[in-house]
């Protein structure tokens, strides 16, 4: 049977004979005020465990970081943290508003965007922008406070943090050489006109399973050497021994993901080393808050660098299980195991679209999909031990027995769930992965259909036959969409049923082959030429159909959707005037109105566009020749485009000058060249 790369993965990772769901993006973009880290009198989850607390305080339940991954049980993360030389904290989560602070309730202030995933994250990349200036913490905070709920909110780009472009582009991508060898690769990106320093930590970290009382047992991570490198290798009792390598790394810190009592409440520390050194080390210079034996349960490999203006600067990674096979050449296949990946991405998608959409239509959906996939988080809160509260912690106030969920002790969450939203909602709605499984069930219907029926389950359901809510309230009303969900997973896989050839001993059966749609049949006995033939006919209609794009999508009379951070709209295509690459996304100038951002690359753009009267003038542009326009020299090497009516202008290098001055001669265009 002719499967693609990455439906071969699904089947064997649902078949139980390859873990390649084990790795994942199971961390959250937020662990702090939650429900689960509520252990106040009042329930006020906000005011309890806040962003300002994060830094110094291990998480009970769960973890979070920038663009991170774990394992399905959350017991080892790795995310990245970032700091710009200004800000006066290490970015090593997303920040947002709470429920109090924001005029429309919670609200994650970042901009970042998940762009690819297959369902067994095989491949996975998302997108997160840093400024250059120091992050506007209070501005936010206090901007949103003073609107109403009827005013519209106040946003990061909203203070004018993105101005000329003054901001890090930063792409995080993993790839899987084997389902427990893991590759990332971070590329960071100055999309301003200055030269801008970055630190870049790539963080690895056991959660914190032994400071309750629960259980003692205490995982490792130390500094290793292999041929002069320095590596970390870590050991887990359940999750095992792995290795992360980090390819030109300047440093390693070491720590521990311990509170800092000191620091919170001004009691004595169980550690010297703490959850917030690594944050002391980089800012403040403090050499004495990361472990010199180069030990703990949390390490960091540390890289810094002054990138320059357009300039590019690359990280490479490797988690991967100890192995005498791979005992050097960490990174030789690096560049390979991402170009297949991403190849066989391509594919997987190409078999499972719809053959007649249109390639803008094939990459929204694509990457809604992967916003889903992002969406897979790991779920921990088993409420019994919540409201008792834990063996080595001070007893919870009683009050908090009667505030909420106090009749769901049999609830026992402690899997990898479809979210709500990794920040906002970091937690699932019942009502909320009901709908999510119709879409999911489009790339991974057995990953859909086990989320349906684990909340059916006598742990999850209540023995009143209800379903869980939410964190928030696992009483509340959930309408009553979860049958129909079942229903509806069911019926689309109905439409593509399995692929089958009938065997029989009576030839007068064989009729029926053809009313069930069989693909052939045997009669017994059966020759070997004959089953090779049949085994032939089931390849070729199991057989991915690739669709390829060799043509442009639109025509000039055409519209088209551009998606931008905000929304997405559409335009007629005779309205755009010039794409301009920004990274990995596009910003396009329209016909009187403001350019607009948007999360595509511009080499999709050359694909989907016509040409003419579209042309690719240089790597970063492309124009659109029936535009009136003018060419000002500035000198010898630059111009720019001066758009008419719009009075916009748009560099353009002295190769793109001539390809541009060809092309106008060729289609005729009367442009006025001021040389």
């Amino acid at each position: 049977m002719n499967e693609t790369t990455e439906q071969s993965r699904v089947r064997l990772a649902e078949e139980g004979k390859e873990p390649w769901m084990l790795l994942g993006p199971y961390l959250s973009e937020r662990a702090w005020a939650t429900v689960r880290e509520d252990y106040s009198p009042d329930g006020e989850a906000w005011s309890y465990f806040p962003h300002e607390h994060a830094r110094f305080r291990t998480y009970r339940w769960s973890e979070d970081g920038i663009g991170g991954v774990s394992d399905d049980k959350q017991h080892l993360c790795l995310a990245h943290a970032f700091w710009n030389g200004r800000d006066p904290i290490l970015k090593e989560r997303m920040f947002g508003l709470t429920g109090s602070e924001g005029n429309h309730g919670e609200d994650v202030k970042e901009a970042f965007f998940y762009l690819d995933s297959t369902p067994t994250h095989s491949y996975m990349r998302m997108n997160y922008k840093y400024p250059h200036a120091e992050f506007p913490y209070a501005a936010l905070i206090e901007e949103n406070r003073k609107r109403s709920r009827t005013e519209p909110e106040f946003e990061l780009w909203d203070t004018g943090i993105f101005a000329d472009d003054r901001y890090f582009d930063i792409d995080i991508e993993y790839a899987k050489a084997s389902p427990e060898d893991l590759l990332c690769r971070i590329t960071v990106r100055n999309m301003g006109p200055n030269p801008a320093p970055i630190h870049v930590l790539p963080t690895l970290w056991f959660r914190n399973t032994w400071s309750w009382g629960r259980d003692d047992t205490k995982p490792w991570i130390k500094r290793e050497e292999e041929s002069g490198k320095a590596f970390a290798r870590c050991s887990h009792a359940t999750a095992g021994t792995y290795e992360l390598h980090a390819d030109l790394a300047q440093d390693w810190l070491f720590s521990e993901n311990e509170t800092n009592f000191q620091h919170l409440y001004g009691s004595p520390n169980a550690s010297p080393f703490t959850k917030d050194a690594f944050h002391r080390r980089v800012i403040h210079g403090d050499r004495s808050a990361v472990n010199p034996d180069h030990a703990g349960t949390k390490a960091a490999a540390v890289f810094h660098r002054i990138v320059g203006p357009g300039e590019a600067y690359e990280i490479r990674l490797r988690l991967l299980r100890p192995s005498a096979e791979r005992s050097c050449g960490r990174f030789e296949d690096f560049d390979a195991v991402f170009q297949s990946r991403i190849k066989e991405a391509d594919e997987f998608y190409a078999a499972v679209q719809p053959a007649q959409m249109r390639p803008d239509e094939r990459l929204l959906q694509r990457q809604a999909l992967a916003g889903m996939m992002w969406g897979k988080q790991f779920f921990h809160y088993i409420v019994d031990d919540w409201l008792e509260g834990d063996p080595s912690m001070p007893k919870p106030p009683e009050s908090r027995k009667k505030l909420r969920n106090s009749h769901w002790r049999h609830l026992y969450n402690e899997r990898v769930m479809s979210m709500t939203d990794p920040w906002e909602y970091p937690w699932y709605a019942a009502w909320d992965l009901a709908f999510h499984c119709v879409p999911i069930s489009l790339i991974d219907p057995g990953f859909a259909k086990s989320q349906l029926d684990l909340l059916t389950r006598e742990w999850y359901q209540h023995p009143n036959g209800q379903i869980p809510a939410y964190e928030w309230n696992f009483s509340d009303v959930n309408p009553p969409v979860f049958a129909w969900a079942a229903w509806r997973v069911y019926k689309m896989e109905e439409q593509q049923p399995p692929k089958a050839v009938m065997v029989t001993a009576h030839a007068e059966h064989a009729i029926q082959a053809f009313d069930i749609e069989a693909v052939d049949y045997l009669l017994k006995p059966v020759k070997p030429t004959r089953f090779a033939q049949a085994v032939q006919r089931l390849q070729a209609a199991c057989a991915p159909t690739l669709v390829p794009n060799t043509e442009p999508a639109f025509s000039p009379e055409d519209h088209i959707c551009l998606r931008t951070p905000q929304r997405t709209i559409t335009v007629p295509v005779s309205d755009i005037l010039v794409l301009q690459a920004e990274g990995d996304f596009t910003r396009i100038y329209l016909k009187n109105a403001t350019p607009l951002m948007i999360c595509v690359p511009l080499g999709q753009y050359e694909k989907l566009l016509p040409s003419p009267p579209f042309a690719r003038l240089d790597r970063s542009l492309i124009l659109n020749l029936q535009t009136p326009l003018n060419l000002r020299r500035k000198s010898r090497d630059e111009a720019s485009l001066i758009l008419d009516n719009t009075n916009q202008e748009v560099p353009l290098g002295r190769t793109a000058q001539q390809r541009l001055r060809d092309a106008l001669k060729q289609s005729g265009n009367n442009a006025t060249m001021q040389l």
